[in-house]
């Protein structure tokens, strides 16, 4: 978690890191923490106007492109 949130501060715009701080957060019961994480990915991406990005049905642990 310090590492990504480094990331994070390092370079706001970083998806991944994000979306990888949402895993972590949700596989330590962080629930609150992934939900936040999850939403701030997602906004980013579609700020960048990627297209295809869903977030998977598996509990929205990752981003996936198509």
């Amino acid at each position: 978690v310090a590492v990504l949130k480094e990331a994070i501060r390092l370079k706001p715009d970083f998806v991944d890191a994000y979306n990888n701080l949402g895993v972590a957060y949700f596989k330590t019961g962080e629930v609150k923490g992934a939900i936040e994480s999850f939403q701030r990915a997602v906004s980013l991406q579609q700020r960048f106007d990627c297209q295809g990005l869903q977030l998977r049905r598996d509990g929205g642990r990752r981003l996936q492109r198509q």
